[in-house]
């Protein structure tokens, strides 16, 4: 069975605060696809309603990463390394399920780079 071209998957990331006595930061990405809103019955335009969610901890190395960094990391990076597996259940569930496997889009992982610390320049 085809998954409609209009059954749009919807990607939610959350993060919580770091914690900077366990050094730790969860970070949350979630996909819903199939359920319409608009419609009273679920199911009217869509033959599925799929919800997958996936939750990741990350430990944080304050000595290799500056801990100012933690939360845009957990906002821009971090979605995305948890991000594969949630492509990889949505496409195997579709696919357990009877229809046609549906595969999220590749997404383009943006980069933090951390500068070293450079020395002061030196004073005339």
């Amino acid at each position: 069975m085809e998954i409609p071209e209009t059954c749009e998957p919807k990607v939610t990331f959350k993060w919580s605060k770091y914690d900077e006595a366990a050094k730790t930061i969860q970070v949350f990405v979630q996909v819903e696809m199939g359920k319409d809103t608009e419609i009273e019955n679920e199911f009217a335009q869509y033959p599925l309603h799929l919800r997958v969610a996936l939750a990741g901890q990350f430990l944080v190395n304050e000595e290799e990463f500056p801990k100012e960094r933690v939360d845009e990391w957990a906002r821009v990076n971090a979605p995305f390394i948890l991000y594969p597996y949630v492509r990889e259940q949505i496409y195997s569930l579709t696919a357990r399920c009877g229809f046609s496997p549906f595969l999220l889009p590749l997404v383009e992982l943006p980069t933090i780079r951390l500068q070293p610390n450079l020395p002061e320049p030196l004073a005339p």
